[in-house]
């Protein structure tokens, strides 16, 4: 929504940049750990995982590292959509990863 707010302003936050390599972080650690559990043999159930996952993690600094040059407006939109499609990876990743019963 932050990011949406910015694209509708026609504007880059320097918050925002930084919130959004933050996120990417997270998301880095959330792969090491998903990287350990299907190592001890915890897989995800759905193989879509393996794609999802890794888009999810490209995807925010793609979009930051492609917005770094751009005009304010251009910018904005990018990082925008780079947040959208991080958001909307990152639901699919959780709702393909749940554990076998």
């Amino acid at each position: 929504m932050w990011s949406g707010y910015w694209a509708y302003k026609v504007r880059v936050s320097a918050r925002l940049n930084a919130a959004g390599w933050l996120a990417a972080g997270v998301i880095g650690l959330q792969a090491i750990s998903g990287t350990v559990l299907g190592l001890t043999g915890n897989r995800p159930v759905d193989s879509w995982h393996f794609l999802f996952g890794p888009l999810a993690l490209v995807s925010l600094p793609l979009a930051l590292s492609v917005a770094r040059h751009r005009s304010q407006r251009a910018a904005s939109l990018i990082l925008f959509a780079g947040w959208f499609v991080t958001f909307a990876l990152s639901l699919r990743a959780a709702g393909s990863g749940g554990f076998a019963a």
